[in-house]
């Protein structure tokens, strides 16, 4: 079995929620559109970052084999791993903004 289908196999659980909530944001967008656009846009950003992980490595270390750019390996993978990390921080941070930016100040429960 490749290691591409083994990847894919282990995050299949994420995959799923990842898609059951976009389904669920698109049940629930005429009650709650800026909510459900927010949640599809993190969980596509979140997709994303997982999907073009491992080709953008592959791309990064090809280009700069073909330019004869000379870094350390550890300094490539480094910058790589930065960048997902900013784009899965992105992908959070919009889910975060749907789930408690759109509630305004009204009744508390038990208030």
């Amino acid at each position: 079995m490749s290691s591409f289908a083994v990847d894919a196999l282990v995050q299949a659980p994420v995959w799923i929620v990842w898609l059951a909530g976009i389904v669920f944001a698109v049940v629930r967008w005429r009650r709650h559109s800026m909510v459900s656009l927010l949640t599809i846009l993190a969980l596509l950003v979140l997709a994303a970052s997982t999907v073009i992980g491992a080709p953008a490595g592959r791309l990064l270390f090809g280009l700069l084999r073909t330019v004869r750019v000379r870094l350390p390996e550890a300094l490539l993978v480094g910058f790589l791993r930065l960048g997902l990390a900013l784009l899965r921080g992105l992908g959070w941070a919009l889910l975060l903004v749907a789930v408690f930016g759109w509630r305004s100040e009204g009744r508390r429960v038990g208030a």
